[in-house]
């Protein structure tokens, strides 16, 4: 009696850890991550220097201020300039990134409280100094507290400071609104300067204390949202030039030879996809540095090692497609050779479409007529395979007769070091089946979802069992 039987195929797992042991060798080394993350270095290094460069510019511009300033003020910015220039020092330091990309926000919330720890050290202990010019500038005028003119060069000292504040600070982007507060403040001033210029100055003396505890509060953010941003594009980039760099795979066939295969190919495009996914967050961190906000950031940065688990998976899974594909040819090699024992003579074999990630076909005739097509069909969401043996015959043959033939194949296959599962048996073969020219060319039909759906049903149920 002609029919079908199948069978799944599952890869023994010392031979799949071995694989996987050369691709973590090979395709992820040390030496490959390392080199990501100087070249992303090298770009963050970049980066700072810009942001040195800015902090000069607006220092410069301030101490062009200070040269314009007619009021008791001068002193007090001179000291303020001195302590910001101490204190941006902490925001050029370099937060290095060690081995792989690891919990990475809880890396940069270390860095940030040990910045901040450094920021408070500092501040408390020039707030003494800072202190006394406080006082002796609200001694200078309280002095001239009923002096016009010294409420009036008050007033327009502080609408320069602002000015600058507004010209040069990021003050909308990190305290919204709050500038304007202080200059409704200085506003109020200075309807009282003639009538009332003591309470002018004491009115403009509040709002410069405010003016300044809003420059360091914007100050301090800028630096907490550019170490944010600069971990996370470092990071980012280090991914992408790692994903660039193990588009292929190395994998050791034996040990004088070696096989280099494309990931993207075996992961069926999800190696590219993943790749213009990294590409675009990179290009968003990268073209948006102004307008970014420090939450999309965050949300990036917990992205980066979902991204950096799906490359390894990838990666993982190619190694596993491309040992599962050449078990297919493997097996099919044990079915011919136990079948040529039995008098049938190849007649033709490969991949379906030539395509090494699709199921093995052979075929094998006798002199009587018989013809049998063999079908090793991959299941890729397991990296199992299943064997499809289906016999074309005119004349009838018993059960017993095909029965053993296809226990003779199971045996071939454990000797050969291969776990066979449960044999499912069928009264009729898969006629799609026969016409094995059609379904090797490249350009053909293929095998038709349902029949692949069939074999691929079994192998799931079978393979629960087997393992179970």
């Amino acid at each position: 009696m002609s029919g079908e039987k199948r069978a799944p195929i599952f890869m023994m797992q010392e031979d799949l850890m071995w694989h996987l042991q050369e691709m973590e060798e090979q395709a992820m080394e040390e030496e490959r991550w390392h080199a990501s993350l100087r070249n992303a270095r090298w770009h963050r290094r970049r980066e700072q220097d810009e942001y040195e460069q800015e902090r000069q510019e607006r220092n410069a511009a301030h101490r062009e201020l200070l040269e314009n300033l007619n009021s008791g003020l001068h002193q007090m910015e001179d000291e303020y300039l001195r302590q910001q220039e101490q204190l941006q020092t902490l925001q050029l330091r370099e937060v290095e990134l060690q081995g792989e990309i690891n919990n990475l926000k809880e890396r940069t919330e270390e860095e940030l409280k040990k910045q901040r720890d450094e920021y408070t050290r500092l501040v408390t202990q020039n707030r003494e100094q800072i202190n006394q010019v406080k006082n002796q500038v609200a001694n200078i005028l309280q002095r001239e507290a009923a002096n016009q003119q010294s409420a009036q060069l008050l007033i327009e000292d502080l609408e320069k400071l602002i000015g600058h504040t507004e010209a040069n600070l990021p003050h909308e982007k990190f305290t919204p609104g709050q500038l304007e507060k202080v200059r409704r403040q200085v506003e109020a001033a200075k309807a009282h300067i003639e009538n009332a210029p003591q309470t002018a100055i004491a009115t403009g003396q509040q709002a410069y204390f405010d003016l300044v505890d809003l420059r360091e509060e914007i100050l301090e953010k800028e630096a907490e949202f550019n170490l944010w941003l600069d971990n996370t594009l470092e990071a980012m980039r280090a991914l992408f030039e790692s994903i660039a760099q193990n588009r292929n795979i190395t994998l050791k066939v034996d040990e004088d030879e070696v096989a280099e295969k494309e990931v993207d190919f075996w992961t069926r495009g999800a190696y590219k996809a993943l790749e213009e996914q990294v590409e675009a967050l990179k290009k968003e961190l990268e073209e948006n540095r102004k307008t970014i906000s420090l939450e999309r950031i965050k949300e990036i940065l917990a992205e980066v090692e979902t991204l950096q688990k799906r490359q390894r998976e990838l990666l993982k899974e190619s190694v596993e497609r491309v040992i599962s594909s050449q078990a297919r040819a493997e097996i099919g090699d044990v079915i011919v050779e136990t079948l040529e024992k039995e008098g049938f003579t190849l007649e033709e074999s490969g991949y379906e479409q030539s395509d090494e990630r699709n199921t093995y076909l052979i075929k094998v005739v006798n002199r009587a007529g018989t013809e049998i097509v063999a079908a090793v069909v991959p299941d890729d969401a397991t990296n199992t395979n299943t064997v499809s043996v289906n016999t074309f015959d005119k004349n009838v043959l018993s059960d017993q007769v095909t029965a053993e033939r296809f226990e003779g194949i199971r045996q071939a296959l454990a000797e050969a070091g291969l776990q066979v599962g449960q044999t499912v048996c069928e009264d009729a073969p898969l006629k799609e089946l026969y016409d094995i020219d059609e379904i090797l060319k490249e350009k053909g039909d293929g095998i038709p979802k349902n029949v692949l759906e069939k074999a691929e049903m079994l192998n799931g149920q079978s393979a629960k069992e087997t393992r179970g």
